[in-house]
């Protein structure tokens, strides 16, 4: 599933009910609320970088 079909399915999960609380609560509208929401999501679903991972230290 790519990132913007999740995304999308998402926000259609979610509704315009909770999209419009989700608005309210942010202090934004409604488009403001779809934005938050696929950034969310994009940043949750995407890998970390290789360069991220921690290496062990070798003891002496």
């Amino acid at each position: 599933m790519s990132e913007s079909s999740f995304q999308d399915d998402v926000l259609g999960e979610l509704g315009p009910d909770r999209l419009t609380e989700i608005a309210s609560l942010l202090g934004t509208d409604e488009n403001g609320a779809k934005e938050t929401v696929a950034t969310t999501v994009g940043a949750m679903t995407r890998r970390p970088p290789a360069a991220g991972r921690r290496r062990r230290r070798r003891r002496q």
